[in-house]
């Protein structure tokens, strides 16, 4: 019994190993056909291997336990009067049977199970063109372009000693003549004061009529014009006024706030690069200081393009800047197209796809200082600006203040009075008659004249009762005329002038009070006193000058370029931002300076192995 069933399962090994050895290289061998296929080229996939072996196995252990059973029974038919033969053969017929049984009771019940145990079908393939798997062939360009960013030197042009100096220089000059015209302003203001009508004296020509007025109303008339001469100077003097002073530092200021400006438009022009478009329609990427040489090289000797044209957008920053290698470059590639995020199709992944392994080098420092400047700029820029636009309002209440103190107006003749007739009677209490004059009745007084002595009951009742004793009065005309002092409404000290002279002094010196305080904060701006350390002009730069070559030495050589075009795996480096590290999970990038708001990001130098895309 055991016999025939080794047969079976050593005929079945046999097949399979001689299959699996065909398996491993093109096919020498015609396979006869089963169930409709057979295997023609090592395409075949192992599953249709399988497949192919087992019905393959259930044929031939068909046909070997048929011949078992013909052996068998020949046998047995022809040891007729020998026991022990006979029984040998129906042993091996027995077995046959069921070994054939096993067979085909093992692909019932695989069946029964499930169908697809024994039809293992293969995934459909997606057969694809070869032509369809070749990149196609980059025609490349007459030439490319690459754009300077010079980011480094906007900064060093932004706060360049000798910009600060002047800036200084000139803060000063107009905070000083600002002082000037302050002092001069409340000088006149208290000569004006003097220029009036009331200082002239009032008349009237007839008995109470034709009033007028007589004198100077303005006698330190020659001290107001010469005051305001002086102040017409710190005004306009065209070397040392006020308004020479504020052209030139209006104009440093607007040289400052260009390079601010232009140092912003480099930030954005870093962020935006990669992943956009130039403006022939090439994909552009981001490369430091000494990966631009390398990339220009590499398009030289593999692509045979001579013409790498430079654009300049800030070309009044010199190449030999203190901080030339934080200058960062957006050049053309040699990938036509640009697929827009909008056209993407979003593929579903249910498992991760482990990204590569990635290191980063230290956090090279490079935002962070730009950032630091630009809020110094930011700052320096205000106080500028209110220093500017309160001294253009400082000579503007300054001339209104002259133009309201001009003296040669004010004569005596703008200076009117009035002479007014008051008419009125005057009484008071009679005199008393003296003694011996007529119509007394004796030496005493008599006991009732109107201008006799008061009696005792009359001094009592006036002096302790208080009650009023009437007494004859005596009345007459006391009419006058009332002369009005001098007014006007013309020279500088009377209303409504002198109240508007009073309000532009009052502007005049809210201005300087301004000027002042502003000149002080840019003054310690500049020259670093109680100023956070990371605001320092001198803690950016020197935080910048340490960055800024690892920021430089971030490439691929050429030889790099060559061996992934030749198909080998290289160690790429690529300079990454903090927010890109971050998003994308890089190893040891937890926490680093950008990625929020307005900031320029913090970089990374990374590198991986890398292999060509066959």
């Amino acid at each position: 019994m055991k016999r025939p069933v080794k047969i079976i399962f050593a005929s079945i090994f046999i097949l399979f190993l001689g299959t699996f050895a065909f398996a491993q290289r093109d096919l020498e061998v015609d396979y006869p056909e089963m169930g409709g296929f057979s295997p023609e080229n090592t395409t075949t996939v192992l599953p249709e291997y399988v497949k192919y072996i087992f019905n393959f196995s259930l044929g031939i252990s068909g046909v070997v336990v048929f011949l078992i059973l013909v052996y068998a029974g020949i046998r047995y038919l022809t040891s007729a009067g020998n026991p022990a033969k006979q029984g040998d053969s129906k042993k091996q017929i027995w077995a046959a049977l069921l070994g054939l049984a096993v067979l085909f009771g093992s692909y019932l019940i695989l069946t029964t199970i499930n169908p697809q145990l024994i039809n293992l079908d293969p995934p459909e393939r997606q057969v694809f063109d070869v032509g369809e798997l070749i990149i196609p062939d980059i025609t490349p360009p007459e030439e490319l372009s690459y754009s300077v960013i010079p980011v480094g030197g906007l900064l060093a042009s932004l706060f360049d000693d000798e910009r600060l100096e002047t800036i200084e220089e000139l803060s000063q000059e107009v905070r000083d003549v600002s002082e000037e015209l302050a002092t001069a302003s409340q000088q006149l203001a208290l000569l004006t004061s003097q220029c009036t009508c009331s200082r002239t004296s009032p008349s009237c020509a007839g008995e109470c009529s034709g009033g007028y007025c007589s004198g100077d109303p303005c006698p330190v008339r020659g001290e107001i014009d010469q005051k305001r001469q002086e102040i017409e100077e710190l005004l306009t003097d065209p070397e040392e006024g006020l308004m020479y002073w504020r052209g030139e530092l209006e104009e440093e200021i607007e040289s400052f706030r260009a390079v601010f400006n232009d140092l912003k438009e480099a930030e954005e022009m870093v962020k935006s690069c990669q992943g956009s478009l130039s403006e022939e329609g090439n994909t552009q990427t981001l490369l430091g200081y000494n990966a631009l040489d390398e990339y220009r090289r590499y398009l030289e000797e593999f692509y045979e393009i001579k013409i790498f044209e430079e654009i300049k957008p800030f070309e009044y920053i010199s190449i030999n800047n203190p901080f030339s290698f934080a200058t960062f470059y957006c050049a053309e590639s040699l990938d036509p197209t640009y697929v827009p995020i909008d056209d993407i199709i979003e593929i579903e992944i249910e498992e991760d796809i482990p990204l590569p392994e990635v290191e980063c080098s230290d956090e090279i420092r490079s935002g962070e200082p730009i950032d630091n400047a630009e809020e110094l700029a930011q700052m320096m820029l205000n106080e500028l600006d209110n220093i500017n636009s309160n001294t253009q309002l400082e000579i503007t209440n300054a001339q209104n203040q002259v133009a309201l103190s001009e003296p040669s107006v004010c004569t005596v003749s703008v200076c009117t009075t009035q002479c007014i007739w008051v008419q009125q009677t005057c009484c008071e209490p009679c005199p008393e008659e003296e003694e011996g004059d007529d119509g007394g009745d004796g030496g005493d007084g008599g006991d009732g004249g109107d201008g006799g002595e008061a009696s005792l009951l009359d001094r009592f009742l006036l002096g302790w009762l208080k009650i009023p004793v009437a007494y004859a009065q005596c009345c007459w005309d006391c009419s006058y005329c009332d002369i009005l002092p001098c007014t006007g409404n013309v020279c500088p000290g009377d209303a409504p002038k002198n109240s508007q002279i009073a309000a532009a002094l009052s502007q005049v010196r809210a201005s300087y009070s301004q000027i002042d305080s502003s000149n002080e904060r840019v003054n310690n701006y500049i020259n670093e006193e109680g100023v956070a350390d990371r605001l320092k002009i001198s803690n950016f730069k020197d935080l910048l000058d340490e960055n800024q070559y690892p920021l430089a030495n971030c490439y691929n050589s050429v030889e790099e370029y060559l061996r992934l075009e030749a198909g080998e795996s290289v160690s790429w480096e690529g300079l990454n931002t903090c927010t890109f590290a971050k998003e994308v999970g890089y190893e040891g990038v937890e926490d680093c300076y950008g990625g929020t708001g307005d900031r320029f990001d913090n970089f990374f130098c990374c590198y991986s192995e890398v292999s060509a895309v066959e």
